[in-house]
């Protein structure tokens, strides 16, 4: 994981060279239900078990087009009460519509960028329009969810267009309904064992992400624990295996992050990995 330390300084320089890809719609102006009409998209294209069917939303891909288009209206200050909520959003609709720009790369981190690693031209060098700034991915998640939120949950919350990501939600998060929404899609993340816990003979395995960010786990958490950070979100007996787990100490071995995109052809319809 690139530090915080180190990113800004080069997305600085991307931006002064003129190298940030500006990400923006063809549509010249959102209407008024756009919020609508995008979560309608989401209920139409994305899953139950939380992948996107890209065919769908490329033939449909005007309420997102949309929503991208609001975000740069200079709204988003206005509706402080549900900027959490709009924020998250934001993150997976760029994602979305990244996907679409580029063409539906078979992976997130076949998009070539300057920067010499992996995810770079994805990330990093695309630059999304919000109120009068430009962001890229990297820094929405980083600096506008995780360290304004400080809730570990809104890990559970994006989807980085990857196989392996967490479940996305059919659906927008909504300020008044954010609490619920991020436990839910906690107990989704967790139970899923492709992209949450996983559970074997010889233990278990956990997704990447959580030993990535294993200190906002440990700093806004409360428990001592990933795993008992994790046991309230678990069903019954990935519970109890999570308890057991934690009474060893808690290791966190991961399992391979698969980073192809998240099309619903890709899925493998066995509900339990090898």
């Amino acid at each position: 994981m690139i530090t915080r330390r180190v990113m800004r300084p080069l997305l600085l320089a991307l931006t002064l060279l003129g190298c940030r890809q500006p990400m923006d719609s063809p549509v010249r102006s959102a209407p008024e239900t756009v919020w609508e009409d995008y979560d309608a998209l989401l209920q139409e294209v994305v899953t139950v078990d939380g992948y996107v069917d890209y065919d769908a939303l490329e033939a449909n891909r005007k309420p997102l087009d949309a929503l991208i288009t609001w975000f740069g209206e200079d709204r988003l200050w206005g509706r402080a009460n549900d900027r959490g909520a709009i924020w998250l959003n934001a993150y997976n609709a760029f994602v979305l519509f990244a996907v679409l720009e580029e063409g539906r790369p078979a992976s997130v981190h076949d998009v070539e960028g300057w920067l010499p690693f992996e995810g770079s031209g994805f990330f990093y060098e695309k630059a999304f329009a919000i109120d009068a700034n430009r962001y890229s991915l990297w820094e929405v998640k980083q600096e506008r969810i995780r360290l304004r939120r400080l809730d570990f949950r809104v890990h559970a919350a994006m989807s980085d267009g990857a196989m392996s990501s967490p479940p996305l939600k059919q659906g927008v998060y909504t300020g008044p309904g954010l609490e619920l929404e991020l436990g839910a899609q906690m107990r989704r993340w967790v139970n899923d064992p492709k992209r949450g816990v996983r559970v074997s003979d010889d233990g278990l395995q956990f997704s990447p992400i959580f030993v990535d960010y294993a200190d906002d786990f440990w700093r806004w958490g409360g428990e001592r624990s990933l795993c008992m950070n994790l046991a309230p979100y678990a069903e019954a007996e990935l519970r109890i295996r999570l308890i057991e787990h934690d009474k060893l100490g808690c290791p966190t071995p991961t399992f391979d992050y698969d980073w192809s995109l998240n099309d619903v052809s890709h899925r493998d319809d066995d509900p339990q990995p090898p």
